[in-house]
């Protein structure tokens, strides 16, 4: 379990512990009067008064505020919602930042070194293309030699000298053993060649410039985690709003008197429509 939700568990249970301890502590202070109404009786009675419409919205609004329809129930709950709602809220906000900040940092590295000796103002590129990008030196040539027909590049420590290679093992029985280039072997390794292959557009090259890579290399990790720990944020805002539409649906169901035929709980359901 990631620790963002142990941290996050703990918190809530704080919040929502607090109010019952102040309250056991005001009924021992004061030993000589008459007990007052327990807390839920106190929920009680101030539910009753509350109208049923508002009592039925209740869920909505838990789904659309985390806290709402506690409030609207009189439950002491609601505070727990609300501070989890906002804390999760400033998280996801900052880490959302900081993740954008590290991508247009990564961008920038690449296109003022790696691809600078390819041409100016070179296009942004998929997510895809920066992850390829860090675990090559060098992306090759898409055309080793200019003019005549498609030389694929043959240097496999680059991506394209990579790819030529899976093209190869992939549809030649020999790959160190050209077959005749009419055949439906040879069209195939270079039709997938052709369609996975980092265009010159694209190019790029860390070549004598180590410290460059791994600044990149460092930078767009960072932003990777960043994005990650924001996502896990956001799963938190969402658990919280469900969460707490799905506690005052528990909480209205616990009001439903009995039913005085069966002697059993009765199920009532009821959807509020505006006219």
């Amino acid at each position: 379990m990631p620790r963002i939700f142990v941290r996050f568990a703990g918190l809530a249970v704080l919040v929502l512990a607090a109010p019952s301890a102040a309250a056991a502590q005001r009924v021992q202070a004061s030993p000589f009067r008459s007990p007052p109404l327990s807390s839920s009786a106190e929920a009680d009675s101030a539910r009753s008064a509350l109208p049923d419409r508002l009592v039925r919205w209740a869920p909505v609004a838990s789904l659309v505020v985390p806290g709402l329809g506690q409030a609207m129930l009189k439950e002491n709950r609601a505070l727990g919602y609300l501070v989890t709602e906002v804390y999760a809220l400033l998280e996801f906000n900052a880490w959302r930042t900081e993740a954008r900040r590290r991508r247009s940092e990564y961008r920038r590295l690449a296109a003022d070194v790696a691809r600078s000796q390819f041409g100016a103002d070179p296009p942004v590129g998929p997510f895809s293309y920066y992850e390829t990008m860090r675990s090559f030196v060098s992306s090759g040539a898409f055309d080793r030699i200019p003019g005549g027909g498609l030389d694929p590049e043959l240097d496999e420590s680059t991506f394209n000298g990579r790819l030529w290679r899976l093209a190869r093992e992939t549809y030649w029985s020999d790959p160190e053993s050209p077959p005749d280039e009419q055949s439906a072997a040879y069209r195939s390794a270079v039709g997938l060649y052709i369609q996975r292959a980092v265009l010159p557009e694209y190019a790029w090259s860390w070549r004598n410039a180590s410290l460059e890579f791994d600044l990149y290399r460092l930078t767009i990790q960072r932003s990777n985690t960043a994005f990650r720990r924001a996502g896990e944020f956001a799963s938190v805002l969402l658990a919280n709003h469900l969460l707490s539409m799905v506690d005052a649906l528990a909480t209205i169901r616990l009001q439903l008197p009995d039913d005085p035929a069966t002697g059993v709980w009765a199920v009532q359901a009821s959807v509020p429509w505006p006219r």
